[in-house]
C-alpha cells in the first residue's frame, strides 16, 4: 500500500486538502491528511507532531508520499531533513516559500505576531534553509503563476509571484522535477489539474 500525506498551509486546516484527497484516491492507496498546529506551534513542532501521527500508518504502508501545500511543503522538507528518506518514495511542495516569503518579512515587524505566529519565522527570506534533501527521495515543485488583486502583495512581491509566494522561491534547486501552472496561492491545490500532474509525478519522478 502507498501512503499519501497531504499536509495543509499555515493557518489552515486539514480541510483544505479535502479536494487533493478526493482527486488522488485510488486502489491500493491510503491518504491521511494530518491536522497540524501551523497556527500556534514551530515549525519542529509541527514536525514532530507529524511524525507522531503517520508513524503507526508505516506498519501499513510500504511507501510514503509527502505533500504539502505552502508552508505544508516546508513542513514536509524539514521532516525529511530530520528522519531522513525512512520509508519515503518521494516528496511534492505545492506553492511553497524554499526561499522565504517578503509577506512574512512584512507581518513580522508588527508587534506580536512572531509570539502569536512563531511558525512565520520560518517563512522569513533570512531564515536559512535545509539543504541536504536526500539524493534518495525524489523532490518535486508546483509552482503557482497566477498573481491575486491584492494591493499588499503586488506591494511587497516584486518579482512574479501566485499573490504569496514568487516563483523564484517556489522553485527549490533540490527539486529533480517542477512545473508551473496558472492558479494563484489560494487555489492551485484545489484544481483538478495539480491532481493530475501529482499522478504523474507519482508515476515517474517527472512532471514532463
Amino acid at each position: 500500500m502507498e501512503l499519501l500525506v497531504l499536509i495543509h498551509g499555515f493557518c489552515r486546516t486539514r480541510a483544505d486538502m479535502a479536494d487533493l484527497e478526493q482527486y488522488l484516491q485510488a486502489p491500493g492507496r491510503t491518504i491521511f491528511r494530518p491536522n497540524l498546529p501551523t497556527r500556534t506551534g514551530s515549525l519542529a513542532q509541527c514536525v514532530t507532531t507529524l511524525h507522531t501521527m503517520i508513524h503507526p500508518l508505516l506498519e501499513e504502508n510500504t511507501s510514503m508520499v509527502l505533500i504539502g501545500h505552502s508552508m505544508g511543503g516546508c513542513i514536509a522538507r524539514q521532516y525529511l531533513h530530520t528522519y531522513g528518506a525512512c520509508s519515503l518514495s518521494s516528496c511534492i511542495c505545492i506553492a511553497t516559500p524554499h526561499r522565504g516569503s517578503p509577506m512574512a518579512d512584512f507581518f513580522l515587524k508588527i508587534p506580536g505576531v512572531a509570539l502569536l505566529r512563531p511558525t512565520l519565522m520560518e517563512l522569513r527570506t533570512t531564515t536559512k534553509q535545509p539543504v541536504d534533501f536526500s539524493e534518495e527521495v525524489p523532490i518535486g515543485c508546483i509552482i503557482g503563476t497566477k498573481p491575486t488583486p491584492s494591493p499588499l502583495a503586488k506591494l511587497l512581491l516584486c518579482s512574479p509571484h501566485d499573490g504569496r509566494v514568487e516563483e523564484k522561491s517556489a522553485n527549490s534547486p533540490y527539486a529533480q522535477s517542477s512545473i508551473h501552472l496558472p492558479y494563484t496561492h489560494f487555489e492551485i491545490h484545489h484544481r483538478e489539474e495539480t491532481a493530475h500532474h501529482i499522478r504523474k509525478f507519482l508515476q515517474s519522478d517527472s512532471f514532463v
